[in-house]
Parts: structure tokens; C-alpha cells; sequence
């Protein structure tokens, strides 16, 4: 339960996480200095034995305070004092572990109808289900179709709700109102409820990693949440994260595919260019023409947010189609042009669509009958470990949107590396091709997910000799660093075997009080 506790002239909130027998005592008296709690906080338990089990896990696993979990669990606000005896905790999901499945989404797959079917049987079986999405956005797609399906029995819950409206999501939840969470990163994270199934859409999306401290991972705690729960765990994407799919292919899961001949049979046409001299290659720009005659909407994807010595940017792309094209409706769908929903709606429903990256999640409303990618190389490049994986996940996507038109359309990537591994698994409509090539090169540079990665900042300062040295000390460790940081000098760990670590890196950042703070696996990784 969360409860009130007087300290120091102050009723400050904490949790009861074990309760242990006191010694017996008269009326009045609590004996030992004791004094009484000062009330019960919120009208239901926050946690049950498996829950807390999973913030203790995901504490010593991202080497934060367990504190920093149960105020991830606990609602921000307690919406009324519970009086008298406290709530029965819920009860646990299940004995033993579920099933683990990671799931290829084919391009005309609808994962709101697949993840629908899950949901009602697991509803069936008097189970409750969380569906984790990337970054909640204002009209995404599955999101709304699953809050259609289930009405009353949805509760939505996002970090970017109003406190109250959150909490009043979450304390019905922890009371048993609703059984269908649906929501972002927090939603792995709600109160305890018997859960049964746990989902996480489009799992290799990076925004499932959290920026800001403790830095956990959405599939990470998801994971362990079913574990304690004894409930089913669903991960899906398209373009399934490395990670995910070294771990499948290592016998711990098991991993459904849609059939080869289906993927072939819709498979857009991939043509490769070569870069020009101008905001696009000739032919680029021939096919967008030649589309938009036969009635056919244009996707044309920009790797950057503006013009750089590389390559044009979303403006230069738009207004270079407005010259050679000017009687078409041409939109900008790029954080630069769009400010809310309507503008995105708008700029979606043009004939010719200049988008970046983070509009391909939003352009599944208009069909689209063409594509060109612009800088492919740019985005293999990238100064990231990631690079390679997030630039084949990003043409996956655009490839498996185009899939989705009545006729065959037409893929255009700019690149002067035709034989890349990225470029030839989008061409080939393979996604094996390029997981077997990514994690070859992965493993004889053992990086992730053959090692762990972990950044340890020194917040506003340098790191000093003596903890640069015990961390070097750590088993089967490598350090790289320290360098200069947005938040101070910071060091990258490289680590073959992590449960050996972990335990000696707490006690390192203890000594170091709040001066260090652990990064376990960065996004960029």
C-alpha cells in the first residue's frame, strides 16, 4: 500500500513493502520510538508480490533506487484516502511463466484485428492485457481501433496525460474497473491487475527506450512483468529489433513469420538511383511525375530535418517540387511544417508528400502508390551503432506501406552503395538477409547483441581516477573514455557477461552518491 508517514514536522508518502511482527505493546504505546503511520494513501494497493518483484528486478538490472520504480508505479495522484482497512491486493496472473513469441507482421497484416483476437481471449479467461505502444501519438492508428473495440474496458495511459487524468486510468486499473491497458512506455508500468497478456507494437521502435533516468527499457519490463505475472508476452514489429530476433533465434522464444510467396506476391518494385546534382535524381523525379499523372499519391522520404552539406533537407525537397511540378498539391510532413494533428491530416491527404522519419508511423491513413527515398547512404552512415538497423527498419516500413496499394508500386531509393547488406534486403523484400549480415558484422565486433553497453555519467563534472579505476576493474569489462557529454564526462562500459557487473557497479555509484548516473544499453545502441 501506499501510506502518509509523519517526518520531521511533515507527511511525506512512502510504500509498505514488507510487513514484520513488532513486539506487543499497551494501549497508546508503540514502543521502540515508534509512532503510527499517518493514514492510508489511494483507494487501492499499487502492487501486488509479483509487481514488486519486477521493480526490485528492473532496480538492480538499470542500477537505480528502487524508489525510482514504485514512483513509476504509484499514480501521481492518490484521487481520495482510502479509510479502514486496506484493499485486497490483486491476485497474480498466473504460477509460472507464459509463452514468449516474437511476431513478423506481414505489410497487409491489420495488427489492431491480430492484437484484437488476443486480447478477447485472454478477456475470456478472466485476464487482463497491456498493449505497449512506440511514443504515443495523437492518432495512432492501433490505438484507436483497440479503444473502439473495448470501449469501457479500455483504460489509456501515457506520460503525456494531465496527472488527473492519468491517475483516474491508473486507480481503475489497480481496483479491477478496466482489464485492457493501452499505452506508452508507462503502460508496462501500470498498477497490479491480474494480467494475463502482455504486447508491445512495433517493438523495435527506439522511442520504447526511455531518455530520461532510470532509463529503462519498455520490452525489458514488459518482459518481466509477464515473467512475474505468469502472463503471455506478444512482441511484434515488421522489421523485428536485432536484439529481439538474436534472442529467438537462440531457442528462448519462439518467432511467427508471414508466408514468403504472400510477402513476393506484394512486394513493391525497388529501383535504385544514383545521387544527382540537384534536390533529386532525374529520375526521382520522373517517377513521382509520372505517378501523380495516373492518379497515384507520392511518398517522397527525407532523411534530415534540414538542408546540410550532405543533402537537402524537407524545405529544399518541397520547394524543388513545387518548381518542377507545379500544379500538384505538394504538403511538408516534418516536425518544421506540421504543429498538431490537423496540420499532419492535411499534409497527409496531398498528392505529392515531403516526410522525414517520424512521419512514416502517420501515413498509413492515405494510400500511397509511389516512393522515393533521398540520402539512403546518409542514414546507413549515421555516427550510431544502431545506424544500419533503424535505416533498414525505416525503407522496411515504407516498403511494407507501399505493399499495402491495389496495384504494384514503385520504390525509388538514392544511393551510391548498391551493395550494401540495408539496400539489398529492401530490394530483395528479405528481411533474414539483412539480420544474418548485420549480426555477422555485430558479432566480430562484438558489440550488442553479443555485449552490453552501459554509460556511466558524471552529472556537472569530471569523473575522478579512483572511480575511473574501480570501474575498469569491473569483471569482463572494457572501458572507452571518459569523453565530454551533454551532461558532464561520461565513460562507456563494454561488457561481455552483465549479471557479474551489476551488483559491484551499484556499489560504485553508492560511494559516488548522486554524482553518477548508469545508462544500461543506450538508444543509439
Amino acid at each position: 500500500m501506499i501510506v502518509r508517514a509523519p517526518l520531521r514536522g511533515r507527511r511525506v508518502r512512502g510504500w509498505v513493502l514488507a510487513v514484520s511482527p513488532g513486539p506487543e505493546v499497551g494501549d497508546g504505546d508503540t514502543g521502540d520510538g515508534l509512532v503510527d503511520l499517518a493514514g492510508v494513501s489511494g483507494p487501492a494497493p499499487v502492487f501486488d508480490v509479483g509487481l514488486l518483484g519486477t521493480a526490485y528486478a528492473m532496480a538492480r538490472r538499470y542500477v537505480h533506487p528502487l524508489s525510482s520504480f514504485l514512483h513509476l508505479v504509484t499514480p501521481p495522484q492518490m484521487l481520495g484516502r482510502a479509510r479502514g482497512s486496506p484493499a485486497t491486493p490483486p491476485r497474480r496472473g498466473g504460477e509460472t511463466g507464459g509463452t514468449r513469441t516474437l511476431r513478423r507482421l506481414g505489410p497487409r497484416e491489420d495488427p489492431a484485428a491480430l492484437y484484437a483476437g488476443m486480447i478477447r481471449r485472454a478477456l475470456a479467461e478472466g485476464r487482463g492485457v497491456i498493449v505497449v505502444l512506440p511514443e504515443i501519438r495523437e492518432g495512432s492508428l492501433v490505438l484507436e481501433r483497440l479503444r473502439e473495440a473495448f470501449g469501457e474496458e479500455a483504460a489509456v495511459v501515457h506520460s503525456a496525460q494531465e496527472p488527473a487524468e492519468r491517475s483516474r486510468a491508473l486507480w481503475d486499473i489497480a481496483r479491477g474497473k478496466r482489464r485492457v491497458v493501452l499505452g506508452g512506455r508507462t503502460a508496462a508500468l501500470v498498477p497490479a491487475f491480474a494480467l494475463g497478456l502482455v504486447i508491445v507494437h512495433s517493438e523495435a521502435d527506439r522511442t520504447l527506450k526511455e531518455q530520461r533516468s532510470p532509463y529503462y527499457d519498455a520490452r525489458e519490463v514488459a518482459e518481466a512483468r509477464a515473467s512475474a505475472s505468469g502472463a503471455d508476452l506478444v512482441l511484434a514489429a515488421e522489421a523485428p529489433s536485432l536484439r529481439s530476433l538474436h534472442r529467438a533465434q537462440s531457442g528462448r522464444w519462439s518467432m511467427v513469420e508471414p508466408p514468403r510467396e504472400s510477402m513476393r506476391a506484394v512486394w513493391p518494385v525497388v529501383e535504385l538511383v544514383e545521387a544527382g546534382r540537384t534536390a533529386m535524381p532525374r529520375r526521382a523525379v520522373a517517377a513521382v511525375l509520372a505517378a501523380r499523372k495516373a492518379g497515384e499519391r507520392v511518398l517522397v522520404l527525407v532523411p534530415r530535418l534540414a538542408a546540410t552539406p550532405s543533402g537537402p533537407g524537407p524545405a529544399e525537397v518541397a520547394a524543388y517540387l513545387r518548381k518542377v511540378a507545379p500544379q500538384a498539391r505538394i504538403a511538408r510532413a516534418d516536425p518544421g511544417a506540421v504543429s498538431g494533428a490537423g496540420d499532419l491530416e492535411r499534409a497527409l491527404t496531398a498528392e505529392i508528400i515531403v516526410a522525414t522519419e517520424g512521419a512514416l508511423a502517420d501515413v498509413e491513413r492515405p494510400a500511397v502508390g509511389a516512393a522515393v527515398a533521398l540520402g539512403v547512404d546518409s542514414m546507413i552512415h549515421r555516427p550510431t551503432g544502431r545506424a544500419a538497423e533503424e535505416a533498414f527498419a525505416t525503407l522496411w516500413e515504407l516498403a511494407c506501406l507501399l505493399a499495402r496499394a491495389p496495384s504494384r508500386p514503385r520504390l525509388l531509393l538514392e544511393t551510391d552503395t548498391p551493395g550494401h547488406h540495408v539496400v539489398q534486403a529492401v530490394v530483395r523484400g528479405d528481411y533474414h538477409f539483412f539480420a544474418r549480415h548485420e549480426l555477422e558484422a555485430r558479432r566480430a565486433s562484438e558489440v550488442p547483441p553479443f555485449s552490453t553497453l552501459i554509460r556511466v555519467r558524471a552529472v556537472r563534472q569530471e569523473i575522478g581516477d579512483e572511480v575511473l579505476d574501480r570501474l575498469a576493474e569491473l569483471p569482463g569489462t572494457e572501458l572507452l573514455g571518459p569523453v565530454e557529454g551533454r551532461l558532464g564526462a561520461e565513460v562507456l562500459l563494454k561488457v561481455g557477461d552483465r549479471e557479474p557487473v551489476l551488483d559491484p557497479l551499484r556499489a560504485i555509484v553508492a560511494s559516488a552518491g548522486e554524482r553518477l548516473l548508469v545508462e544500461m544499453d543506450p538508444r543509439e545502441w
